[in-house]
């Protein structure tokens, strides 16, 4: 078959499953299996396609009927112009998770740039968020997930994007000595009862452990706003990403906990994203 007759006949099939954009995810598969950008496939619609190619396109297109996730089919995903390993061991990362990258940089930068941090990415799943401010920062960064097949992903893109790291396996902060200058999570948010609604693509293939935020979703910001104290630096910072109904509440989690100038930072398009709180020295502020 041709690259036009292909695309065409991929297209028409995750449109019947009920895929968005199955014309571009269409060409990404195709560009992904013989090595060309979409410029290519555009301008060279008569070409023949390898036999062996052609069985590989139309194995990933029946996966993606299956509502099985682009992501996991290429194997990664862009984020904060950076690109990540990714397979089902952890969660895909998303542009909404930029925001808390944005604002941990500009905080690190604003507040430590006289000395080189200590960093913990906490429930670090591809290591996106501590890796990331890795490249943009000078920073000592340990990253910590209580899935061992997550952390061997995330050590993948470490070696990858050249960022060294201590590894920590454990449950939040069960296998922590050391104390660190910001503290950035991801932690599982969706309330129990939600998951059942999500789309198939995160409900039937994303890692449930990453998922999961017990009954109301707020399990992980309650636990982790207890136990940080002794794990952060006097006047230290902590990053957290939300749901986008959850600000209040978890604002209000931490400042029960003794965290000061807690703010809820919305993303672009103005739901409640990331909780940013500071742990004071103690006589101050």
């Amino acid at each position: 078959m041709t690259i036009h007759e292909l695309t065409e006949s991929g297209a028409e099939l995750l449109h019947d499953h009920g895929v968005d954009n199955y014309r571009n995810e269409v060409r990404y598969i195709l560009m992904e299996i013989i090595d060309k950008d979409v410029t290519y496939i555009m301008l060279h619609g008569d070409e023949e396609v390898k036999k062996e190619h052609e069985e590989l396109f139309d194995y990933r297109i029946r996966q993606r009927c299956k509502r099985y996730p682009l992501q996991y089919i290429l194997g990664h995903q862009e984020f904060y112009g950076l690109d990540f390993m990714v397979d089902q061991s952890v969660l895909i990362p998303r542009q909404d998770t930029e925001i808390l990258v944005e604002h941990a940089i500009a905080c690190l930068k604003e507040h430590f740039n006289d000395r080189t941090p200590k960093v913990l990415d906490l429930c670090t799943g591809s290591g996106c968020i501590g890796i990331t401010l890795a490249k943009n920062v000078n920073i000592e960064l340990t990253i910590s997930d209580r899935s061992r097949e997550a952390l061997a992903v995330a050590t993948k893109n470490l070696k990858k994007h050249e960022v060294s790291a201590d590894i920590i396996c454990g449950d939040l902060f069960e296998e922590m000595v050391d104390t660190f200058d910001v503290i950035t999570a991801n932690p599982p948010y969706i309330p129990r009862q939600v998951i059942n609604t999500l789309m198939p693509e995160v409900r039937e293939f994303e890692p449930m452990m990453a998922l999961d935020g017990h009954e109301d979703g707020l399990y992980f910001y309650r636990r982790i706003a207890k136990e940080a104290e002794r794990y952060m630096e006097e006047d230290g910072h902590i990053f957290l990403e939300i749901g986008y109904d959850q600000g209040p509440d978890v604002k209000r989690i931490f400042e029960d906990q003794g965290f000061r100038d807690v703010e809820v930072i919305k993303d672009y398009a103005k739901d409640d994203r990331v909780v940013h709180a500071v742990r004071y020295k103690e006589g101050t502020k």
